[in-house]
């Protein structure tokens, strides 16, 4: 089954001097090969690209800052990658999304005893806000040692290629040198523990095996709830808006990491909160774990993909999702998560298989595949290497098509009684090899006296479905319906091994297969393979015919799969050759970053803005009737009032992000969270494949919905003030709703701030809008906000002039009219105290109703707190403030007093300007 052609390629694979990587190396990619996408590892940063790309050089202190607080939600092993988090604090608080840790909540509540009839409603759907840190809860997720979800955090990376090709020959076929590569990574990994014991080492390969890292990460084993809002609201529109955008979801969530007992010290490595966000045509950073990628997938394995693979995922998911709605048991909470799971991941399938499907798509990738294959060709040197790949990766796909149906099929089907049948046969099979043998021993070991699971409805669904699924992809005279279900129908099979569907259960038979029974079974182990292979138990017969089928097709995925490897990994030394490292690898499921801008996009003959806000959110409950999916928990209706409707919820990015990005955070240039990642657009999905960023986008949810939603709906006030703790910049969650402020919901101007003499007796008033201590280069906006009904403002601003021009200053805007209404300007402005630069304004009016947005810019000098001289008397409160005013007693003669002009009577003229 080998080819000549293949050997000899491996025979050099590993031997490719730095000399021959940089062949045809190109100086000015940027992003010339953009099909392969954005998915930068940290070791090796794209710096000139993003120079040219955003005029933005980081630097290493900037990019350690990104992987620092970048971390990944894993269970007892690498092998579930969970989803993606962030540190948002000093003291361990981590922002991630809500459908990462639904599944470890729902286990944790499963674990606990709780049941649908729980009263109250379980938080899964309630949601939950830890009034203190004792009340937060440690999650579980699925182990055997080890059953507790856990954060990982990226310390150290090193290349470890030569190691792990070290002693492979040119005479190694490619069995043997996966072997040797396997074992090297073996030793990899037990030499990291030893040296460094306290990190968790991670093997990874990169180019599809051409470069290979070792990852080591520092590990938070205690992961706590912290907040978790409503189902409801997390996933508002269900599987219908799921994977779509527009979409008007707060899938958000807070955990916190602990060590030893204590909230975990991350002082160092903490991204800072914000508010406002980001802005149409913004940079911005997504560092996360974004999962596996098939982008150098050549077209012969993107067409496998298409026929074969894809079809069969969505027809499993489909049916899946039916016989789970059918059964919703005791276990009810990791049942719905699960449900949500596969809705999720048959809707992804959907779109993956339309993009393949995308005649247009397809022949660009073929286009891509070809001018990458003809740069090869160009140069003699590589083309003598590279230039039969293709042909060789296509071979093995058409014998991965005849194997693929029979590698899903032939097994036990989720039958667990067949599958520990299996196990014993394996336990004791002379045709198996003596490791084989050994680790199935050690499984039944593992057993005790342990029963096998009794199936339930749905169990017995599952098991019939894979056999009906079985009949439309396999031949019918397949070993699987002939010898291991001896031409019965799936029931028919089911009631042979087990009994009718109360078999087992109280009042019912027996059930019928003896390997349910840890006496019977373990009498047969010790009995040998003569008594294994003579059996007639059901459940043995059709393991022995199944482990035939197993081996043999495990022999020959063994051969595919080292034989792809091989050609995947030449296939991406052949890229870096062609295309240097400025290209980006697929994704791993390993920490990445990776870069974009907030954008809109067109479709469908129309525009798809660049944000979503509460507008939306309420507009499109009531369109619906509030019927699910898109009703909203009782309290948002509610306290409907309280919210400011023009705060964004979530927004679109040009990132590049795949499944595992989930929860990832998003940040600015300067490091400032402005949201998390939800997952992308339905049009994003053909990413996986060849990426694009016309249409595809990430979709995120927005720092300020999030703090809309913990001040408003959830009163997590504990939360919000540690958010704001960690910032570098005056943070203002309270929205701007004039006609609902509170006393508990206004911002209150503290006693220090409010020092100047004209403002002293306002000093409790709530501040709508306020932009203060503002440093050099600023340029910062607050609102949009509406004012639903009139009420008097006090506006007062401090700025600095040069040459008689003000050039710190700010402005107060019409949203709707575009009108600048208010504004500072040399002419209305007063000597504020300090160096003669410094200017102040404070003036009184009315504003009608309508949506306001307060500006300000400051240039690179003379700014808080950089003085040139002394700065102004009350120099905290550099920037603009503004004051609701409303019903304050005695307020005419109190401003009398303070010199403040009188209020203007006129609305026509614009505040801070005198009539012309």
């Amino acid at each position: 089954m080998r080819n000549a052609s293949v050997v000899q390629t491996t025979k050099t694979i590993f031997f490719l001097g730095v000399g021959l990587l940089m062949i045809l190396t190109s100086t000015s990619l940027a992003q010339e090969n953009e099909e392969l996408g954005r998915m930068w590892t940290f070791e090796n940063p794209p710096l000139a690209y993003l120079e040219r790309e955003y005029g933005f050089k980081p630097d290493q202190k900037w990019l350690d800052s990104l992987r620092l607080g970048s971390l990944r939600l894993v269970g007892e092993d690498f092998r579930s990658n969970i989803g993606s988090a962030s540190f948002v604090s000093s003291n361990g608080l981590m922002l991630t999304s809500n459908r990462c840790v639904l599944d470890a909540v729902a286990l944790t509540l499963d674990k606990a005893g709780y049941t649908r009839e729980d009263d109250p409603p379980s938080i899964l759907h309630a949601g939950f806000v830890a009034a203190s840190q004792k009340q937060e809860i440690r999650l579980r997720w699925r182990g055997h040692s080890d059953p507790w979800l856990k954060a990982v955090q990226l310390i150290k990376t090193s290349n470890v290629t030569g190691k792990v090709n070290q002693g492979v020959l040119p005479t190694d076929n490619e069995i043997q040198a996966r072997q040797k590569r396997e074992s090297n990574k073996e030793a990899i990994l037990g030499a990291a523990r030893k040296a460094e014991p306290e990190l968790v080492p991670q093997i990874v390969s990169l180019y599809q095996g051409a470069v290979v890292q070792l990852y080591q990460y520092k590990m938070y084993d205690d992961v706590r709830l912290v907040v978790l809002p409503h189902l409801q609201t997390a996933h508002f529109g269900g599987d219908q808006d799921n994977l779509t955008y527009p979409r008007y979801c707060l899938d958000f969530a807070f955990l916190r990491a602990y060590e030893d007992g204590k909230p975990a010290n991350t002082t160092l490595h903490h991204f800072s909160w914000t508010s406002g966000g980001t802005e149409k045509g913004d940079p911005v950073f997504v560092s996360g774990n974004p999962g596996t990628t098939s982008r150098l997938f050549t077209k012969a394995q993107l067409e496998l993909e298409r026929d074969l693979r894809i079809p069969m995922d969505i027809e499993r998911f489909t049916n899946a999702c039916r016989i789970s709605r059918e059964h919703m048991t005791h276990h009810w909470q990791t049942m719905l998560t699960s449900l949500l799971r596969m809705e999720s991941n048959l809707k992804a399938a959907r779109g993956k298989l339309q993009g393949l499907e995308d005649a247009t798509l397809m022949a660009q990738r073929a286009a891509t595949e070809k001018a990458f294959e003809n740069r090869v060709m160009a140069n003699e040197e590589l083309a003598k290497r590279y230039g039969g790949l293709w042909d060789q990766m296509a071979r093995v796909a058409r014998e991965r098509r005849l194997l693929e149906a029979r590698s899903r099929f032939h097994s036990a089907g989720r039958l667990g009684m067949v599958d520990m049948a299996i196990t014993i046969v394996r336990s004791c099979d002379p045709a198996e090899t003596e490791e084989r043998r050994r680790q199935a021993r050690e499984e039944v070991e593992g057993w005790g006296d342990s029963g096998a699971g009794i199936p339930n409805g749905q169990s017995r669904a599952v098991i019939a479905d894979h056999v009906a699924r079985a009949r439309t992809w396999l031949p019918e005279d397949d070993p699987y319906f002939t010898k291991v279900l001896g031409g019965r129908s799936g029931e028919a099979f089911l009631e042979a091994v087990i009994g009718p569907g109360n078999a087992g259960h109280l009042g019912g038979p027996k059930i019928r297969t003896l390997v349910h029974y840890p006496e019977q079974r373990i009498a047969l182990i010790e009995s040998g393979w003569k008594a294994i292979k003579e059996s007639e138990d059901p459940a043995i017969v059709a393991a022995r015919e199944l482990v035939l089928l197993i081996r043999q097709n495990e022999e020959l995925d063994d051969v595919l799969d080292a034989r792809e490897e091989a050609l995947g990994a030449e296939l991406g030394r052949a890229l870096l050759a062609g295309y240097g490292t400025e290209v980006a690898p697929d994704g791993t499921g390993t920490p990445r970053f990776t870069d974009g801008v907030v954008r809109g996009y067109s479709s469908n003959g129309t525009i798809v803005p660049h944000r979503t806000t509460f507008y939306g959110l309420y507009a499109r409950n009531a369109e619906f009737d509030d019927e699910y999916p898109f009703n909203l928990p009782e309290i948002w209706l509610d306290r409907k009032d309280t919210i400011d409707m023009t705060k964004t919820i979530n927004f679109a990015s040009t990132n590049d992000i795949s499944v595992g990005s989930s929860g990832s955070v998003v940040v600015n240039k300067d490091l400032e969270v402005v949201g998390v990642v939800v997952h992308g657009n339905i049009e994003s999905l053909h990413n996986d494949f060849v990426f694009k960023d016309d249409v595809p986008r990430a979709v995120s949810v927005h720092v300020d919905g999030i703090m809309e939603a913990l001040v408003k709906i959830y009163d997590a006030r504990r939360i919000v003030k540690e958010l704001i703790g960690a910032t570098k910049h005056k943070v203002t969650p309270i929205p701007f709703r004039i006609d609902r402020l509170s006393s508990d919901q206004s911002r209150v101007i503290q006693e220090g701030n409010a020092a100047d003499a004209s403002l002293n007796y306002i000093k409790t008033r709530p501040v709508l809008f306020q932009i203060v201590e503002t440093g050099n280069n600023a340029s910062e906006r607050r609102g949009p906000g509406r004012i639903d009904q009139s009420v008097d403002v006090l506006i007062y601003g401090l700025g600095e002039s040069k040459d008689g021009v003000l050039v710190d200053y700010g402005w107060l805007e019409n949203v709707e009219t575009g009108e600048r209404i208010w504004e500072m300007t040399s002419a209305n402005t007063v000597y504020a105290g300090g160096n003669p630069r410094n200017r102040k304004l404070a003036t009184r009016n009315t504003l009608r109703p309508g949506v306001y947005r307060l500006h300000y810019v400051s240039n690179e000098t003379h700014s808080y707190p950089a003085w040139k001289g002394q700065g102004p008397e009350r120099e905290k409160l550099y920037g603009i403030t503004m004051f609701n005013m409303t019903a304050l007693p005695g307020i005419e003669k109190r401003l009398k007093d303070a010199g403040v002009p009188p209020m203007a009577t006129s609305l026509e003229h614009p505040i801070g300007r005198s009539p012309s």
